[in-house]
């Protein structure tokens, strides 16, 4: 590879403990776990624009979340849920100003029902749901950046809420 182009890997380190625990006859399911993400992003070759580097870490980040959720199921074909969860994302990308971008963090939550009615011939999930990130990278067309030649820069959105619903029914 010319030293002229970019080489980037990602070191990324992932570790989890679950623990899934029945009470009352199955009628209630618990799930509570805790995960390690270590990430890391390593530049191999120099990069001439904007500041020259090589063999440089760009960007990192660690995080330690839980995981919790809850199942009741007041009658064997129906179940009703809740869990929230999180998680940690390297971006890759600079800034308008050659700044590299800090990964992405987000934060979920859920809740629901399933149903499994006749034997699995009609299931179906409705759930409502919601997921927020801090650190999104999206394109600003205003933004200022340090190469007079490009308008626009990646920004960082300071908090992005996601969708909130979802409904599935199979047959």
């Amino acid at each position: 590879v010319p030293d002229f182009f970019l080489h980037q890997y990602q070191n990324e380190k992932y570790w989890y403990a679950t623990y899934q625990g029945y009470y009352f006859n199955d009628k209630i399911i618990t799930i509570l776990g805790v995960n390690h993400a270590d990430l890391e992003q390593i530049n191999d070759k120099p990069n001439p624009n904007p500041v020259p580097q090589a063999h440089a870490t760009v960007a990192s980040g660690s995080k330690t979340s839980p995981l919790l959720g809850a199942i009741y199921r007041p009658i064997p074909p129906l179940s009703l849920y809740v869990l929230t969860s999180a998680s940690l994302v390297l971006n890759s990308g600079q800034d308008g100003q050659g700044n590299w971008l800090p990964p992405r963090d987000g934060v979920s939550y859920e809740g629901g029902a399933k149903m499994d009615f006749w034997d699995g011939r009609l299931s179906g999930t409705a759930s409502v749901y919601e997921i927020i990130f801090k650190n999104r990278v999206q394109f600003d067309p205003n933004a200022p950046n340090v190469d007079p030649t490009i308008h626009g820069a990646n920004v960082l959105a300071d908090e992005d809420i996601g969708d909130r619903k979802s409904t599935r029914l199979n047959s």
